[in-house]
């Protein structure tokens, strides 16, 4: 579910939320199944029914905010602190506008934001960031996502820009690598 539900442009949260007939923020076994095939994931009702048991409490439901969660939670450990850390570092060195006291960096994100709430989706901040990286930096799609998850603390799909911005701004400098010592 996770690797579908990150494909995609609609948040699990919602989704599962839109399915919660009652409003209780709980879902039954068919409202599972319904988000599940919904999310576009390709499982065996049989596979379906495995996870919906492992997550429910009473056999009956499953919190919706416990399930995205541990979905959260699952995206953390597929990319752990340190790797946040040192790719926040690289962040700040190789895009200085960021840590920089300027306005160039609010200025880019807040072009994106549709909303006006200092909230970005994956394309507004992946557009975002284009604008502001050199086109020497070696940022991969996949970085640039794992560090949108990273910020995405409610998981509903959006960052606040701000946040973002501060948190490069106070990290710390990137490690550097340790050469190979090679014998002679």
């Amino acid at each position: 579910i996770n690797a579908e539900y990150m494909g995609g442009s609609v948040t699990l949260r919602r989704v599962l939320k839109r399915v919660d007939r009652d409003g209780d923020q709980h879902i039954n076994r068919r409202e599972f199944h319904t988000a599940v095939h919904f999310l576009g994931c390709d499982l065996q009702d049989t596979d379906i029914d495995h996870l919906f048991n492992s997550f429910a409490r009473n056999k009956d439901l499953i919190s919706i905010l416990e399930f995205t969660d541990a979905v959260k939670s699952s995206q953390r450990n597929q990319f752990g602190e340190e790797e946040f850390r040192e790719l926040l570092s690289r962040m700040k060195w190789e895009v200085p506008s960021l840590s920089a006291a300027g306005l160039e960096a609010p200025r880019k994100f807040e072009k994106y934001d549709a909303s006006g709430r200092q909230q970005l989706d994956l394309l507004q901040f992946t557009r975002a960031l284009g604008e502001l990286l050199p086109t020497n930096t070696a940022f991969t799609e996949l970085e640039i996502e794992q560090m949108f998850d990273m910020f995405d603390v409610n998981l509903e799909g959006t960052i606040n820009y701000r946040n973002f911005i501060g948190r490069v701004a106070s990290a710390p400098p990137p490690r550097k690598k340790k050469k190979k010592k090679t014998l002679r």
